[in-house]
């Protein structure tokens, strides 16, 4: 899990001056009316209130979450304590960050419609579900749906087995095949990673190049049997005609001496 919130953000209002007391709302990225819980410590152990209030000086508590949030701050009704006026509106907040940033699944956890965790097997899940709890989603497919992610390769960066990118130099598509992967451009490290994109593309032209084969055999099959046919059809033909026109001339002849 990481922090959404910066942790010395502060907060404006129109004119320029600190946010104070403003409030921050969390929904679900793409969507203004289904919220997101957010937290107050990494481990997901406490649950935000949401909307989030600021402080005096319009700046946020600490705020943990998991994957893409859309924001919406709002101006403090000092009478009621509640937000006012909508200031501004950020789209997507958070899920930028690499794959090490989502935590394993716990079953004692309680996920959010959206949330994203890393799961026994070493792939990561999306909750398709508000409120899943103790649903392992390397067995509940009703409850998670598997999913990956696709990043350009960065020297800098120690990538764990299962984690794909994009290579800039060739443009291909890249599977990390080794653990704690650090500074293997994976268009020269085939020890370290694996171009599905090649053995897809490999796969596809040796099956196309099956079908083609097994057409031609079968189209080669077809010509022989109908050129066989027509020839047995040609011999026929001729053997009548010639029957024919040795009869004719057996004719012609006895007609012409009798």
């Amino acid at each position: 899990m990481s922090r959404i919130i910066n942790a010395f953000q502060q907060y404006l209002d129109g004119a320029g001056n600190p946010l104070i007391n403003g409030w921050l709302s969390f929904y679900q990225s793409g969507s203004n009316s289904i919220e997101k819980s957010t937290y107050s410590d990494s481990n997901e152990a406490t649950v935000n209130a949401n909307p989030v209030q600021l402080d005096s000086e319009g700046r946020s508590p600490d705020i943990f979450g998991t994957g893409s949030y859309r924001v919406i701050s709002y101006s403090n009704d000092t009478l009621l304590n509640t937000p006012l006026v909508q200031i501004q509106v950020k789209d997507p907040v958070g899920g930028t960050a690499g794959t090490s940033d989502f935590s394993d699944w716990g079953a004692g956890t309680v996920y959010d419609l959206g949330s994203i965790v890393k799961g026994d097997d070493n792939n990561y899940y999306e909750s398709l579900l508000s409120n899943n709890e103790n649903l392992d989603p390397t067995t509940e497919e009703t409850a998670w749906k598997q999913i990956d992610f696709l990043q350009i390769w960065n020297s800098t960066i120690s990538y764990d087995a299962g984690d794909r990118v994009t290579d800039t130099i060739d443009g291909f598509d890249y599977i990390s095949i080794a653990g704690s992967n650090l500074n293997n451009q994976p268009s020269t490290s085939p020890s370290e990673w694996d171009n599905f994109a090649i053995e897809a593309s490999v796969a596809g032209v040796a099956a196309e190049g099956d079908t083609q084969v097994a057409r031609l055999e079968g189209e080669g099959d077809t010509q022989v049997a109908r050129l066989e046919d027509e020839g047995d059809t040609q011999v026929a033909r001729l053997e009548d005609e010639g029957d024919t026109q040795i009869a004719l001339i057996i004719a012609a002849t006895v007609s012409r001496y009798s």
